[in-house]
């Protein structure tokens, strides 16, 4: 499963942060789906190292809009806690995570036109 925030960084801008690949991450093709749908949206993507203490500075900080993951067996799922030194905390359950699944499940399924859908003939 490879691992989403959605956020306001420390300068204020609005932006989806995923670790980039690094040779320790699985190259997933649902990962690549939620980036690029991301992208068609114009939203920010920025694709880097994550340490465990910006995600809770974040939501210490406020900034922490949602966190999902993102898996082939799942598609999206929201992330609803975070423990770390044997706190637990809090994450806020956003909408993103939940439009891109239905997102990409109506491309699966033809329920919408994509680039990535092809309609194949049946006999």
């Amino acid at each position: 499963m490879n691992f989403f925030l959605y956020w306001r960084n420390k300068k204020g801008v609005t932006e989806v942060v995923t670790p980039k690949l690094d040779g320790t991450l699985l190259p997933g093709i649902t990962r690549l789906s939620v980036i690029d749908l991301l992208k068609e949206d114009k939203v920010k993507v920025t694709e880097k190292l994550i340490s465990i203490q910006d995600v809770v500075d974040a939501l210490k900080e406020k900034r922490m809009l949602e966190c999902f993951g993102t898996g082939t067996a799942a598609v999206t799922h929201p992330i609803s806690s975070i423990t770390y030194k044997g706190t637990e905390y809090s994450v806020p359950i956003g909408t993103l995570s939940g439009q891109l699944k239905t997102r990409l499940q109506d491309i699966q399924y033809g329920k919408v036109k994509h680039s990535w859908g092809k309609v194949i003939d049946t006999y």
